[in-house]
């Protein structure tokens, strides 16, 4: 039974989020090809660059950044993206791939910086 009314929820939620998209055709252009872009993009990386973690640590980064909004130092950003008529759940997508992708470089260049340390050491030792 609480499956059925989480469903609910769901769907409800989502058409909430999704009704703002019809309001103009300019509004509908923009967000659709944000959410299409982005979207192909997270399907691409999950599969074939297996970033399954990174994009859930990204969502939660954003959404820890969407309860942060009204705060001074971001809402620019937020400001700036409603001047651009880019909807909430466009700026969702978006800053899921970024924060995804900034993690992802993040974690390579520790990987790197950590295997060139343990070489400088094991030359050292050598010495």
């Amino acid at each position: 039974m609480i499956e059925f009314v989480v469903l609910i929820m769901l769907i409800l939620f989502i058409v909430w989020l999704l009704i703002p998209i019809f309001s103009s055709g300019l509004v509908f252009l923009i967000n659709i090809v944000i959410m299409a872009i982005g979207l192909s993009r997270g399907v691409n990386d999950i599969n074939k660059r297996d970033m399954f973690g990174f994009y859930l640590l990204a969502a939660l980064a954003t959404v820890i950044l969407f309860i942060a909004e009204d705060t001074r130092y971001l809402s620019f950003i937020f400001e700036f993206m409603s001047k651009a008529l880019i909807l909430r759940i466009s700026q969702a997508v978006l800053m899921i791939i970024f924060f995804a992708n900034l993690f992802s470089l993040m974690y390579e260049n520790y990987v790197y910086l950590a295997k060139k340390t343990k070489e400088k050491i094991k030359n050292l030792k050598k010495k």
